[in-house]
């Protein structure tokens, strides 16, 4: 993902992808940052013993100098951007949508439901909700449509010359 390309040479083929997975190493753009590089590394190295190694003492590594994993752990941090609720389009008004909704009854107790109080899995995003505009119908030309047309112009002309 900090790259935007796959680590490997992965070519067309699954036993490709697996065997230069298993034996080659991770190639890196130029212009990568060192710190990542050395992360990415770290968490692609073949030997398990090793890998775990460096997972355990990932908080050492100084790409995160910056990050207080007190605040991380305590769910006081922020997140460094956020993006904005995007649109979700509907192909129906929400008066039908709802009423081809049947409410869910929870599969909890109602005295175990009251631990999650206050807790939400919706994001803003998903309020912000537009039906689809219904496309306009075009009319789609075919080989027997054109062939007719022009049957018919020279019907037209056929008929002037008398």
């Amino acid at each position: 993902m900090a790259t935007g390309r796959h680590p490997f040479y992965i070519g067309g083929f699954q036993r490709t992808a697996t065997k230069a997975i298993i034996n080659d190493d991770p190639v890196f753009p130029n212009k990568l940052d060192p710190q990542l590089k050395a992360i990415i590394k770290g968490l692609l190295e073949k030997s398990p013993e090793s890998r775990q190694k460096f997972v355990d003492n990932i908080r050492d590594h100084p790409f995160f100098t910056e990050i207080n994993w007190t605040d991380i752990e305590e769910s006081r941090a922020c997140p460094p951007f956020q993006l904005p609720p995007q649109e979700v389009m509907t192909l129906y008004k929400m008066d039908l949508v709802s009423s081809f909704i049947k409410p869910i009854k929870p599969p909890i107790a109602e005295e175990d439901q009251k631990l999650f109080g206050g807790f939400t899995f919706a994001s803003d995003g998903w309020k912000v909700i537009k039906p689809i505009p219904k496309p306009a119908k075009t009319h789609r030309r075919t080989f027997g449509s054109i062939l007719k047309d022009a049957f018919h112009g020279i019907w037209r002309r056929i008929k002037r010359w008398k």
